[in-house]
């Protein structure tokens, strides 16, 4: 391992500026001491099958997820656990800041139960980045990129969005994900930018950063923009807000935008990284209902069947590697199946409408439970989230529907008055079959709903009544 920063086409990279917390100020480190520095710590890292990485938000993780992608050793990253969570594949681990150590690869290697700890695409190929992904249901997978494609696919993201050296990004979501770091670490990097990774997302946190480093762009979850929206303070700058995660109902939307300015939605995945983005010339009506437009180099088509949303992109994933199998490699000339529906707008946007896994047929229409749940969330001001499960349970109807409220704090609404509203506002096969509040909805370790946990709280509810 002995390419400098300069060998690998980094061109004005050669200098990465973070903030430093401790002394309130931009540090810059020249990348030729920061690697030469870990090829030393990390002696031998070439070597193995995947690297364990717990990544977290510190300039340390930063610059050692950099070193890692370009010396293109195999690694893992996921997030600060508990001893015991790491993968089987994985048989060597390194800390942020620490140094490499190896003493865990004889143990998964003797002493592994599934018997799946040696994997020959793993051990034959290098520069292979993996990321854990459960998408809606909870079935752990990981996704497998190479690192050369999310090199390149963060160079494209920085050259659509204008990022330079010049510019100052704030990135308070977690940099393990695929939206962290191919859209908010490594783009930055790459362009010379400035770079702020607040290692907790705390509101007060975030609106001190924003004072403090007055960035240019904020990387934003739709829980985030709820936050700020909570906290009812203005900010001394005005940031080009850029969004992923889950969907962003047209109200939360537009209070964001008009209390902090232009939001971005990007719509995309694990598999496919970011595919399409709120057109930069879309006006607030059309930002608000979801209008989104695909990003040069991904091609997006709806399937004429279902409307599912297939894409195509060079620079996808490169496979999946599931528990207990090997490797499954996704051809990147064939469609992408989403698991997302949506509508052509025009020739060349469209809106994702929700997943096809929760659409039911209702008394001959397909519902949408997202479609219900943003159709509640409009009528009932009083709620700050709704979500609805399709609950095993027949009706004349086709299929139970019930509603998990969150009420607002001065909210004083009852089962009879939402029942009242959906009657009088919502098509028939739109309106739940029950209604029941709580104080919150669990999620998946990725942030999205957890409809399974739901569906068993809904019958333990059910068998203390009976």
């Amino acid at each position: 391992m002995t390419d400098s920063p300069r060998d690998m086409n980094l061109k004005e990279t050669s200098i990465i500026r973070l903030w430093d917390d401790s002394s309130r100020r931009m540090v810059s480190y020249d990348l030729s001491t920061v690697f030469a520095s870990l090829d030393v710590a990390l002696a031998g890292a070439e070597n193995c099958q995947c690297l364990y990485v717990e990544l977290e938000n510190t300039p340390a993780s930063a610059l050692l997820a950099f070193y890692l992608l370009h010396r293109k050793v195999n690694c893992h990253f996921s997030k600060k656990q508990e001893p015991g969570h790491m993968p089987p594949f994985c048989n060597s681990q390194v800390h942020p800041g620490g140094a490499f150590v190896d003493e865990l690869r004889m143990a998964r290697l003797l002493n592994n139960e599934d018997g799946h700890a040696v994997h020959n695409d793993l051990q034959n190929t290098r520069g292979l980045v993996l990321f854990q992904s459960s998408g809606t249901t909870g079935d752990v997978k990981f996704v497998c990129f190479r690192s050369e494609v999310l090199l390149e696919n963060a160079r494209n993201f920085a050259k659509f969005f204008g990022l330079h050296a010049g510019t100052t990004i704030l990135v308070p979501v977690p940099i393990y994900h695929m939206f962290g770091l191919g859209v908010g670490l490594l783009p930055a990097m790459l362009s010379g930018a400035a770079i702020v990774l607040p290692a907790h997302t705390h509101i007060v946190t975030l609106y001190q950063h924003c004072f403090l480093s007055v960035p240019d762009v904020v990387l934003l979850t739709p829980s985030i923009c709820k936050m700020m929206l909570a906290y009812k303070k203005q900010l001394t700058c005005r940031p080009r807000f850029i969004s992923a995660g889950e969907s962003i109902s047209e109200k939360l939307y537009s209070e964001f935008e008009m209390q902090y300015g232009t939001l971005v939605n990007l719509y995309g995945s694990t598999e496919m990284g970011a595919m399409a983005t709120t057109p930069l010339t879309a006006s607030g009506a059309e930002r608000w209902q979801g209008t989104v437009q695909s990003l040069p180099g991904v091609e997006i088509t709806l399937c004429e069947e279902n409307g599912e949303v297939l894409c195509r992109h060079h620079a996808g994933f490169w496979g999946y590697l599931m528990k207990g199998t090997d490797l499954v490699k996704y051809d990147p000339h064939t469609w992408f199946q989403t698991r997302d529906w949506g509508t052509w707008l025009s020739t060349d946007r469209f809106v994702v409408k929700g997943r096809i896994d929760n659409c039911i047929n209702r008394l001959g229409f397909l519902v949408s439970l997202e479609q219900v749940e943003m159709l509640l969330e409009r009528l009932l001001t009083g709620v700050a989230k709704v979500a609805v499960c399709d609950i095993d349970k027949p009706t004349m109807k086709g299929g139970t529907l019930v509603a998990f409220l969150c009420n607002e704090k001065d909210s004083t609404y009852t089962t009879q008055q939402v029942k009242d509203l959906c009657r009088k506002h919502l098509a028939r096969q739109l309106i739940p079959d029950e209604f029941v509040f709580t104080r919150s909805l669990p999620k998946l370790g990725t942030g999205k709903l957890d409809r399974h946990s739901l569906n068993q709280f809904y019958h333990h509810l059910t068998s203390i009544k009976l």
